[in-house]
């Protein structure tokens, strides 16, 4: 018996003789091969431009890198500076030299000649030398200049910064009596009034070891308003005694900055 393909017309024809051929079925049959070799094609098509596409991708990135890696500056060695051997002195004449083995492991030691020894051992002998007579210069030696912190002196030290004791100045009263001190002593100058403006000065100044406030004086500058630093200046001389800071158990000069701030708004 003769083998067909299942698929022809024939077979079609035969399926559906005597039957209404309008049927979709009919239509579908008869023209199966052909859409089986259609999606084949399309399949193939796909997987080959998945294929190409991913070869090309491939060999740009690999070219780029390529072309990269060319246009690198070639790398730069630094050659390491010569080590410069230790100088030895020469060796005195009549004496045999020690082996290069020594020689290698000596670190260069730098002596005076005999003379140079010599005369350094006089002027030693002759500055520590005292006369037996001039028994004042030995009772006029202050033992805290010999031995420090056998005598403490009776100067306070400094001034120093606030970071730098360990207690800062203060106030009397603490710092809310300060602010109103400032607030009720502080004015603005007369020739400012009529201006709108938020102006701070900053002030430093010393409270030495009794609480006495000396050495105000401006750390900022303010341009249109040169007489906002005056004022400022003004109310911390005015200031009363404060608490001195302490360092060591006793009263130091503290280093203290001061914002004084102004503000003048109109109303409207």
């Amino acid at each position: 018996m003769k083998r067909e393909f299942i698929f022809t017309d024939k077979w079609t024809e035969i399926v559906f003789e005597n039957r209404n051929h309008s049927y979709g079925g009919y239509v579908l049959r008869k023209h199966l091969p052909r859409n089986i070799l259609i999606g084949y094609s399309i399949a193939l098509l796909f997987m080959g431009t998945v294929v190409f596409t991913t070869y090309q991708f491939s060999r740009i990135s690999i070219d780029g890198v390529k072309r990269i890696i060319d246009a690198l500056p070639p790398p730069i060695y630094i050659d390491k500076p010569p080590t410069t051997p230790p100088l030895i002195p020469p060796v005195p004449p009549g004496r045999t030299p020690p082996p290069q083995s020594i020689l290698d492991n000596i670190i260069p030691v730098v002596k005076d000649s005999p003379a140079e020894a010599e005369s350094k051992d006089k002027n030693l002998k002759e500055n520590n030398t005292i006369s037996s007579n001039d028994t004042s210069a030995v009772s006029d030696v202050d033992s805290s200049a010999v031995f420090p912190g056998t005598k403490e002196s009776s100067a306070p030290a400094g001034p120093f910064p606030p970071s730098g004791v360990e207690k800062i100045p203060e106030f009397p009263g603490g710092e809310s009596a300060m602010i109103k001190f400032i607030i009720r002593n502080t004015h603005v100058p007369v020739e400012y009034l009529n201006e709108e403006f938020i102006k701070t000065a900053y002030i430093s100044f010393i409270v030495d070891s009794t609480g006495k406030i000396y050495g105000a004086k401006g750390l900022n500058m303010i341009d249109d308003y040169p007489k906002l630093i005056e004022e400022a200046m003004r109310t911390v001389n005015k200031m009363p005694v404060w608490i001195p800071g302490r360092q060591n158990g006793k009263n130091v000069s503290v280093i203290m900055t001061l914002p004084v701030k102004f503000a003048v708004k109109k109303d409207f």
